[in-house]
């Protein structure tokens, strides 16, 4: 009798270390680009969950009891913006996932400017770096959007006033 109680207490003693996790690799699609200062995150809505840095090879795993639920993995890397992956169903499964980084630029200049519905109109020109005088001026007419001083490879070229969206 008291074995079974001793062999069940063990049991719920190990069940309650099992943990369901996250973990992959991230794969860089860039060579100007390399592992150092690469965090994955998980979030619920704007809540950072857990969060790891990826190891040399991009490896990374995020280990911590995760209620089942859909989450958003997050991919930071300093200086860059952040990727975002919505929809990760997690269950009570462990999850692998394998990320390509930083994924294809869907931003292309010569591309032609529509927006929402094929619309052409109220597009304008998106601009980046520290604002002059004058081009506050024309940010406060309408004529361009400023983009902030941040910049990456695969940054928007126009925005849709009737939408506030970019393009």
């Amino acid at each position: 009798m008291n074995l079974s109680k001793i062999i069940i207490c063990i049991l719920i003693s190990f069940a309650g270390f099992s943990q369901n996790q996250l973990s992959g690799r991230i794969f860089l699609t860039d060579t100007d680009y390399d592992y150092h200062y690469i965090t994955v995150l998980l979030k619920k809505k704007d809540s950072i969950l857990t969060g790891s840095q990826i190891d040399s090879l991009g490896n990374y795993k995020l280990v911590k009891k995760i209620p089942s639920g859909n989450y958003k993995v997050v991919i930071n890397h300093l200086g860059e913006k952040d990727m975002i992956i919505e929809n990760i169903i997690v269950d009570e499964k462990d999850l692998v996932i394998d990320i390509n980084y930083p994924g294809p630029c869907t931003y292309f200049k010569n591309k032609p400017r529509k927006c929402v519905g094929s619309h052409t109109d109220n597009i304008i020109p998106i601009v980046y770096g520290l604002p002059s005088k004058i081009m506050i001026k024309k940010a406060k007419k309408g004529k361009i959007h400023l983009g902030g001083c941040e910049v990456s490879k695969c940054d928007p070229y126009f925005f849709c006033k009737t939408h506030n969206i970019e393009l």
